[in-house]
């Protein structure tokens, strides 16, 4: 009964595990950008603790603060993306002119003429 009456409660605050398994902070571990997880940390969770103490009124207040809560991590991996483009160049392995010059000299295509 207890479960039923807090589910929209748990279905968000299980969404943390959806976030931080698409999370890229390993990446800036790896790179050793200590400083950006430090201040990026800093910034999102002083966010979230301050919205905490705005919105959270009384123990009713329960979903809102849920919310708080996943707003850190979601944040946090918001930040991660978007400065992940400075250092990450995205290309297509194959491109279309390389799949023309194998078809060109492919001795199955050549079958086929």
């Amino acid at each position: 009964h207890e479960i039923k009456k807090n589910n929209i409660i748990f279905w968000i605050i299980s969404s943390s595990i959806f976030f931080n398994a698409i999370g890229i902070h390993w990446f800036y571990i790896a790179i050793e950008e200590f400083k950006f997880i430090a201040i990026r940390a800093i910034i999102i969770r002083t966010i979230s603790f301050i919205s905490i103490f705005v919105f959270v009124r009384s123990k009713n207040d329960l979903i809102i603060y849920a919310i708080c809560y996943i707003v850190s991590s979601v944040g946090n991996n918001i930040f991660n993306i978007i400065f992940a483009i400075i250092y990450i160049t995205i290309t297509p392995a194959i491109s279309i002119i390389r799949i023309a010059a194998f078809f060109e000299t492919s001795e199955i295509a050549a079958s086929f003429l």
